[in-house]
């Protein structure tokens, strides 16, 4: 897939530099993925084809442990308020991959935030910068579902007045258009189902 990002308070510097290794392992993992789809089960969209957040999930995080990426990293204790984990850690970098509703990246965001600012050890580090994996608005979704454009939006107000000053790298998923990519259908027994019935490759 093709990946573009957009930086907050100095995440730049961090990715370009001590972070750079992290940083070319989830650029080199998000480019690797082909675009998962699945059949809309929400009324009026029955069928056809949106983007299928379970899958991709599975497919990045299948991925990034097979570069040695822990995942569901464990949140300490002082702070389990905030949840029981994270998507994935690995050394001062905190990745969240957010298809979700959209209330749920300002919440990733102040999560972040605080773990980072409280000195939290995740996998006996602290966090130094994080980065969000998000979908393009270029994909059909579900309803009320996040997409990078918007992410990008709503973090440049909250930058402007200074809201949160942790490192935030947004990601964008996103195709090219206008020639056939490779993906893949994936079909599930029922709407709100996890395990797949089904998955097979495709030209979109």
């Amino acid at each position: 897939m093709k990946v573009e990002f957009h930086d907050f308070n100095g995440a730049d510097a961090l990715f370009g530099g001590e972070l750079a290794g992290e940083w070319q392992d989830l650029r080199t993992v998000l480019s690797g993925l082909a675009l998962q789809l699945k059949p809309s089960g929400q009324a009026g969209k029955q069928g056809k084809p949106i983007f299928d957040p379970v899958a991709s999930n599975a497919a990045i995080k299948a991925a990034l442990k097979k570069k040695g990426w822990p995942t569901n990293i464990e949140i300490p204790g002082e702070v389990a308020f905030l949840g029981t984990d994270v998507d994935f850690f690995r050394h001062g970098v905190l990745v969240e991959a957010q298809f979700s509703n959209y209330p749920f990246f300002l919440n990733n965001v102040v999560r972040s935030a605080l773990l980072a600012k409280s000195h939290a050890l995740l996998d006996g580090k602290t966090v130094l910068a994080v980065a969000i994996i998000t979908k393009g608005h270029m994909f059909p979704s579900s309803n009320s579902t996040l997409y990078y454009e918007q992410a990008v939006k709503q973090l440049t107000e909250f930058a402007k007045y200074g809201v949160f000053d942790v490192p935030v790298r947004v990601v964008g998923l996103l195709e090219e258009t206008g020639t056939p990519v490779p993906a893949v259908w994936n079909e599930y027994p029922g709407r709100y189902s996890r395990a797949l019935s089904s998955s097979k490759p495709i030209k979109c």
